[in-house]
């Protein structure tokens, strides 16, 4: 995507929060700023939410949840998953970041389960290689469409709308570097121009706010 100038630059629509990408990132993005009131859109490139997601097996390590405990599994720590995450990556990772997804996991998964009934549950008889515990959650078939199909039902049921065959082309920053716009390119060739307060890429299973 290039980024433009919006310089001079109007908007005929106007969301507060735009979120790139309808897989388990965006949905799950949607679905947390909903909750705090703000208004979402998604745009989604296929003609069907799919992605990484429905491509993976589905598996979110996260440590310390009630998941973990009542499969009788008592001494996971995100601790233990940061510095997991630290050995994997040779210490090459962001050390903050790491350690902030191994600290929220567990509220994360406990707050997927209980508010909008994702399947998951703890697997026991597999370890990820480099994994000191078994931090891994999946859905009982393991495929991670069987988690998009449940989310992507939940977005719906809240109302947040899912445009799809959007294939989002630009985006357009101010003078400060701010995302404050994108261009929309459709199948039959149609373009718009739909302005933001914030905006969330969650395409190729990268999440990450601009």
């Amino acid at each position: 995507m290039a980024v433009l100038k919006a310089e001079g630059k109007t908007f005929s629509t106007q969301v507060p929060v735009l979120i790139i990408g309808a897989g388990a990132c965006g949905t799950i993005a949607a679905l947390a700023a909903n909750e705090r009131g703000v208004e979402v859109l998604i745009l989604e490139r296929d003609a069907k939410p799919s992605g990484n997601t429905s491509l993976s097996g589905g598996q979110i390590p996260a440590a310390g949840t009630k998941l973990q405990k009542a499969a009788g599994l008592l001494d996971d720590t995100p601790e233990l998953l940061y510095q997991d995450i630290l050995a994997k990556s040779h210490g090459e990772c962001d050390h903050e970041i790491a350690r902030h997804i191994a600290f929220e996991a567990r509220k994360t998964i406990e707050w997927l389960v209980d508010r909008y009934k994702l399947p998951l549950s703890c697997i026991l008889d597999f370890q990820y290689p480099g994994h000191s515990r078994p931090h891994m959650h999946a859905s009982p078939s393991r495929y991670g469409v069987e988690l998009l199909t449940v989310l992507v039902a939940a977005v719906e049921k809240e109302g947040i709308p899912i445009a799809t065959s959007a294939h989002v082309t630009d985006l357009y920053a101010d003078a400060s570097g701010r995302i404050v716009g994108v261009r929309v390119k459709r199948p039959d060739g149609a373009v718009e121009e739909i302005g933001c307060g914030a905006l969330i890429l969650a395409c190729n299973g990268i999440p990450l706010s601009v």
